[in-house]
């Protein structure tokens, strides 16, 4: 297991474009963490939807104790963004830099949403389109997929993506029987989902 210093380290010494304040990398890279100690002996199953150049993607899978947990991690994004190229090109070289198990798929958020199988998510995190009818619409197709005492979160929980606040407090609100409890850090919001 990698320490959030020695991924940041590599983050920072590395020509990778991302948007992510510090304090929300280390809480992303703290949560799997903190995950494998409360979940031990299990495996996890961690989908990101939005992947960008893959810098959550590697905080998450650092955090990832293999010692107690085995793992997979898939990232999901249709790279309107980023050029498939890069992100496929980063993916390889976390996997190889840090003994990673992340998956690349290049696939709209809501196709790969609805192909999985409910109940068979731990961790989902979301940092995809962030307009309010683009989250309206995943929301609730991601609260099925969720295991029983997962994590729904998500990034960009702030003012300027006021898209993403309404339609996070709208799901809040209509799917309160199935949460458990929420709350935010820095800009990330998160759902424990019962």
């Amino acid at each position: 297991m990698y320490t959030f210093d020695q991924v940041y380290g590599y983050i920072k010494s590395n020509p990778l474009d991302y948007w992510d304040r510090k304090e929300e990398l280390e809480w992303l890279h703290n949560i799997t963490k903190q995950w494998c100690v409360t979940h031990q002996n299990v495996h996890i199953n961690i989908v990101e939807l939005g992947t960008y150049c893959g810098v959550s993607a590697i905080c998450m899978a650092t955090g990832v104790n293999t010692e107690i947990n085995t793992y997979n991690l898939t990232t999901v994004d249709k790279c309107l963004f980023a050029k498939s190229e890069n992100v496929i090109a980063n993916v390889d070289k976390f996997n190889k830099d840090f003994n990673l198990h992340i998956c690349f798929i290049e696939k709209d958020d809501i196709e790969y949403i609805k192909s999985l199988e409910d109940k068979s998510i731990d961790l989902l995190y979301i940092d995809t389109l962030h307009t309010f009818g683009h989250m309206s619409e995943l929301l609730p197709l991601c609260i099925s997929k969720i295991k029983c005492g997962g994590l729904l979160f998500g990034h960009d929980y702030t003012p300027e993506f006021g898209g993403v606040v309404e339609a996070v407090i709208n799901f809040r609100v209509q799917y309160k029987d199935r949460i458990l409890g929420s709350g935010q850090d820095y800009s990330i919001w998160w759902s424990l989902i019962r």
